[in-house]
């Protein structure tokens, strides 16, 4: 869907918060970030129900997430979607902002470096699914690659993963703003998002009310696997399998390609930020040509 810029709304206050974000930058060391970031992911455990998941806990240093908090307050680094829905994002390059070389050096770390790192450590942490689904698949004749390359392909940065036409793997990058409510129902991506990771930028707890809705496969069913990027599922065959919590430097990743979830608001909706990756496999890695 197009994005279009938001009124970018030029102030002194503006341009300190921007001084502000640059300073705070500036002490960041980025290996030592990466190095944190990825070690949440090592001491994390899977937890096998209803499918596989984790969740991260403190998987930021505190200057990193401080910097990602201001960076988030930068209103015009987002585009906002056709339509007015309330979904704005933040995707390089798509940037929306005159911004100092510090700001341009964290999100391009954020995009081309920390997100593939991250999404390489997440895919050996659920090394034995991912090999799992690509054995199904190809019993199928719907993945045409060994199952080993669930480890080996390359993962590439993708700001439009979905128009990647390849048989490698991506890693998308996008920081996410809500500011009015939606539902979507119980669904799933069964086969080319293979994990997906949200992680939340707040200062406290208080948004804990949000979350995602986790389902179960009632016992005898189960849909029929296909090439639909995006599939409804029928909620007679579901039973719900408990939720998540939108905290504070934290993160929730899951499987997606055997995951069901569901996303409905808390009774008081708030604005929120989030930052989404996600793992994907190129298109011809399916026979998609």
């Amino acid at each position: 869907m197009p994005y279009q810029p938001m009124e970018i709304v030029r102030s002194a206050a503006k341009d300190l918060e921007i001084s502000d974000l640059d300073s705070a930058i500036d002490v960041i060391d980025f290996s030592a970030a990466k190095d944190h970031v990825i070690a949440s992911v090592q001491r994390s455990n899977i937890e096998p129900e209803p499918f596989p998941y984790v969740i991260l806990k403190n998987v930021f240093d505190s200057k990193t997430y401080d910097a990602l908090l201001g960076l988030v307050a930068l209103d015009g680094l987002f585009y906002t979607e056709e339509g007015g829905t309330g979904y704005t994002i933040l995707r390089y390059p798509q940037t929306n902002y005159d911004l100092s070389t510090n700001i341009c050096a964290f999100v391009e770390f954020l995009a081309d470096d920390l997100t593939p790192a991250l999404l390489d450590a997440l895919r050996r942490k659920f090394s034995d699914c991912l090999f799992n689904w690509a054995e199904e698949l190809r019993r199928r004749g719907l993945y045409i690659k060994p199952t080993e390359a669930m480890l080996t392909t390359e993962i590439r940065t993708e700001h439009h993963p979905y128009e990647a036409l390849h048989d490698g793997m991506s890693a998308q990058f996008e920081i996410m703003r809500r500011t009015q409510e939606f539902v979507i129902p119980p669904h799933c991506h069964p086969v080319r998002e293979l994990l997906i990771g949200l992680f939340p930028i707040v200062a406290d707890d208080s948004l804990g009310d949000y979350g995602t809705e986790l389902f179960a496969m009632k016992s005898g069913g189960s849909p029929d696997i296909d090439l639909t990027e995006f599939s409804y599922i029928a909620p007679d065959l579901l039973e719900p399998a408990g939720r998540t919590r939108f905290l504070r430097n934290s993160a929730f990743v899951m499987l997606n390609t055997a995951g069901v979830h569901a996303y409905k608001p808390p009774p008081q909706p708030r604005p929120r930020n989030y930052l989404y990756t996600t793992l994907m496999i190129g298109a011809y890695a399916l026979g998609q040509r």
